[in-house]
């Protein structure tokens, strides 16, 4: 018994090991690796149980899983951190005059198919209530939705309680001329200047930047919404059959169909093939790797060219230990690793939970007070705040 153990713990550290080069391997040159870096929370789990078993059982077999887990240090970090402040790091920061506040948050179309209740109007108001109470500076938001019809409304209503009047949006899609999905930043600040970044494949990903004056300086913002996975309604459900993600309203991806839909809900296990599923799914999240892995190199170019100093937040869909946010992170200061605490999950589904939602930004700022807000569910995301000073 003891030895299949030991065989199962070489296996699940070299594993683990796989997983670490995910985020310096693009999956367009081998795609596979990037499955390993998916699984990186679990295989790090499975890690320290071995760790725990051999120290129980008095072996030194306990060394194998703690030499692997400590050459990944620095993943770690990136999903669980502390961050300590000294009292007089915190009153210098209080009291600096440019200092600004930012929040990005995924509103997943403000609930418009009903994934959160029946009742999509009441959850909508009630994320415009949030973030009127939140009143960041410069808010970012990804799957934003706008009705000119006036039936669903969003952004003229936000433009009546906001402080942050100022706004870029662009949209990915349209539908017969008055309905629009896409992406939003606001700001109290003027903005100066309006963009996007080029993809060069067309999909319904985008990736925004907005040039805002604050005092005499004027930085870049840039906005993105990478590309998601796309499973439908039996690959969903197989997930949670096995136990991975919450109930059906929180579990849709919301550029698919309807979210509480009797579709969704008739679906028995006879409709479930688990290898012609297991295998779709598979595909699926290739497709998704490859096209991140584009999206952030572009972006990551984009960004290198900025005449400003930026910041660059959103919706990556990918984890702390992919290519894309290697990529993304490259010279840059992941403002969760900074100055955050706790566990950096910013999915709100049930297991497994991931942290795909991000605020990165250049060395000329300093990130401050970073929060993942767990207290709101209204989205299939957390919303992101965090304070900056301009050095």
């Amino acid at each position: 018994m003891q030895k299949v153990i030991l065989i199962l713990n070489y296996l699940a550290a070299l594993c683990l090991l796989i997983s670490y080069l995910a985020s310096f391997i693009s999956p367009e040159l081998f795609w596979p690796v990037a499955f390993f870096g998916l699984l990186y929370p679990g295989l790090l789990l499975a890690n320290i149980a071995f760790v725990i078993y051999w120290i129980l059982r008095r072996k030194k077999y306990v060394w194998i899983s703690i030499i692997f887990i400590a050459i990944g240090w620095t993943h770690h970090s990136r999903i669980l951190h502390w961050d300590k402040i000294s009292e007089s790091e915190e009153q210098e920061f209080a009291s600096a005059e440019n200092r600004f506040k930012l929040m990005s948050y995924n509103v997943r179309l403000f609930d418009l198919y009903n994934w959160r209740s029946d009742k999509n109007k009441v959850t909508r108001d009630k994320i415009f209530d949030f973030i009127n109470a939140e009143s960041a500076d410069v808010l970012l938001l990804q799957e934003f939705f706008v009705d000119d019809t006036k039936y669903f409304r969003t952004l003229d209503t936000m433009l009546l309680f906001l402080e942050a009047r100022n706004y870029h949006v662009e949209y990915t899609t349209s539908l017969r001329g008055n309905n629009h999905w896409g992406i939003a930043t606001f700001s109290v600040f003027p903005i100066v200047n309006r963009g996007k970044v080029e993809f060069s494949e067309k999909s319904n990903n985008i990736c925004i930047y907005t040039d805002i004056l604050i005092n005499t300086d004027t930085i870049r913002v840039y906005n993105s919404h990478l590309a998601s996975i796309h499973f439908n309604y039996e690959e969903y459900d197989l997930i949670q059959k096995m136990g991975g993600v919450g109930n059906d309203a929180q579990s849709r991806d919301s550029s698919g169909k309807l979210g509480n839909s009797q579709q969704i809900k008739d679906i028995s296990d006879d409709d479930v093939s688990f290898i012609d599923v297991s295998l779709k799914m598979i595909e699926r999240l290739k497709i998704a790797f490859k096209k991140r892995a584009r999206q952030a190199e572009q972006i990551a170019e984009h960004m290198g060219q900025s005449p400003y100093k930026n910041i660059h937040a959103g919706d990556f869909n990918d984890t702390p230990t992919s290519y894309a946010y290697s990529k993304l992170v490259e010279n840059r200061v992941d403002a969760f690793v900074n100055s955050g605490s706790g566990i950096g999950s910013t999915y709100s589904g049930k297991l497994p939970s991931y942290r795909i939602d991000y605020i990165l930004h250049d060395k000329s700022f300093q990130s401050h007070d970073f929060q993942t807000i767990i207290s709101n569910e209204l989205s299939d995301h957390y919303p992101l705040s965090c304070w900056f000073t301009i050095k």
